[in-house]
């Protein structure tokens, strides 16, 4: 269901990249870029293949990698502004993890956790309810909800393409026939849990991965970081594991 209105809840906050202190002509050709950041970024993406964003770089600014939610005209560019704690040593694996789990959050059904373009989890409560509305439309929403769900919805009827009606009608009728039960914070827990996953297995270093999880900010609606842990080493001996980097032929962390 997230997949199918990610891209309508994403303009809600969409911003030109003036907006966001950006000059296109800045962006980085990272299929060209020499610079071991730009080499390890497109080399994950193509693994992952998962929506390439813009790169730019920022190595005067602190932090690491952010989400610019961006526009160009009416068509969204999602873009990732790269800070000086990426820029300057940091080694291989350790830019492979925090690549690789970054990347994981341009899913389509997993766009909507970027603070950008859905600020709390509480909020994409909002969102599958109006998600549910647009095309059920009798679904009864309890009355703290109501309004965050109008507003979405109103949205959505705007912006959903004619085409993701039906896709999304699919998903909402088994959902209903289901009597599924939406855990939004638990899906949003998942969500983090399979973006470390992917940070593991792009590095393939299981103390390195560890390391970057218990330096990772804690906030609401991101997974604690023992549980992270600890799934990471159990899934580190998994089969599915060592099939899926077989599988996509993964090169970091071999040497």
């Amino acid at each position: 269901m997230f997949a199918s209105v990610s891209q309508a809840v994403a303009s809600v906050r969409a911003k030109e990249h003036k907006d966001w202190g950006l000059k296109r002509k800045d962006k980085r050709d990272v299929a060209n870029d020499q610079l071991l950041f730009s080499k390890v970024f497109n080399y994950v993406n193509q693994v992952l293949g998962v929506p390439s964003p813009e790169l730019y770089l920022r190595p005067e600014s602190p932090g690491e990698m952010d989400l610019a939610n961006a526009r160009e005209k009416a068509h969204l560019v999602p873009s990732f502004v790269v800070f000086s704690g990426l820029l300057q040593g940091r080694p291989e694996k350790e830019l492979a993890y925090i690549i690789a789990k970054k990347l994981t959050f341009m899913r389509p059904d997993h766009f909507v956790r970027w603070p950008h373009v859905v600020p709390t989890v509480g909020e994409l409560k909002f969102v599958f309810l109006a998600a549910l509305k647009l095309v059920q439309p009798k679904f009864e929403v309890k009355a703290d909800s109501a309004q965050g769900v109008a507003q979405y919805l109103e949205w959505f009827k705007k912006m959903v393409p004619a085409q993701q009606h039906e896709q999304l009608g699919a998903i909402v009728q088994r959902f209903v026939a289901n009597k599924g039960e939406a855990d939004i914070h638990k899906w949003a827990n998942a969500v983090d849990m399979t973006a470390t996953r992917m940070g593991f297995l792009i590095c393939n270093d299981l103390e390195i991965a560890t390391r970057m999880v218990q330096t990772e900010p804690v906030s609401i609606g991101v997974a604690d970081p023992k549980d992270k842990i600890r799934d990471l080493v159990l899934w580190s001996v998994s089969d599915e594991y060592f099939a899926l980097r077989e599988h996509l032929g993964l090169q970091i962390g071999q040497g």
